[in-house]
């Protein structure tokens, strides 16, 4: 919690960022990060990938199980009916999870490239190429601008807002 003692300290001394181990885990890459003394992180801890999706698919083979008897048992339409949302549930959070675990790796190849290709022009080109290189990137891409454009809300009076709607109802 932000109290006026922690806030004056931020400001005395910036943001204090600990990296801690998580205590009962096997997985040596987990941490937890707070900002303020020993405060531990937010939402759930987070485990190795394929401990991850062992769990889910042992859930989704649990609840389709569960589904099997559930008629016999007695389960309401509406009970069984939440137990098959649960395993689409559970299988579109396996699919997310696949899908970042994919766009992360192509990301860090793509990187591994690019950093292959930069040692590579760093060896062959000329000191003065070099800078003259790096002179047309940096105009090119104009890291300037990038950092300071926010992002504007959608919309910035409430007054248009109910009259978008207003608008988009009436359509």
């Amino acid at each position: 919690m932000l109290n006026e003692k922690n806030l004056l300290a931020l400001q005395k001394t910036g943001p204090q960022i600990q990296i801690q181990p998580t205590s009962n885990s096997e997985n040596k890459d987990d941490i937890s990060v707070s900002q303020f003394g020993n405060q531990k992180r937010r939402g759930r801890k987070r485990e190795r990938d394929d401990y991850y999706f062992l769990k889910a698919v042992r859930k989704i083979d649990e609840i389709r199980e569960k589904l099997k008897t559930a008629k016999d048992d007695g389960l309401t339409v509406k009970e069984r009916q939440r137990l098959r949302n649960q395993v689409s549930a559970q299988q579109s959070r396996i699919k997310k999870k696949e899908e970042v675990l994919f766009l992360n790796a192509a990301v860090k190849i793509k990187d591994q490239k690019f950093e292959q290709l930069v040692d590579i022009l760093t060896k062959k080109l000329k000191p003065k190429d070099l800078l003259e290189i790096k002179q047309e990137v940096k105009d090119a891409w104009n890291f300037e601008e990038v950092v300071q454009e926010q992002p504007k809300p959608v919309i910035q009076d409430p007054l248009e807002a109910t009259t978008q709607s207003y608008d988009y109802m009436n359509k």
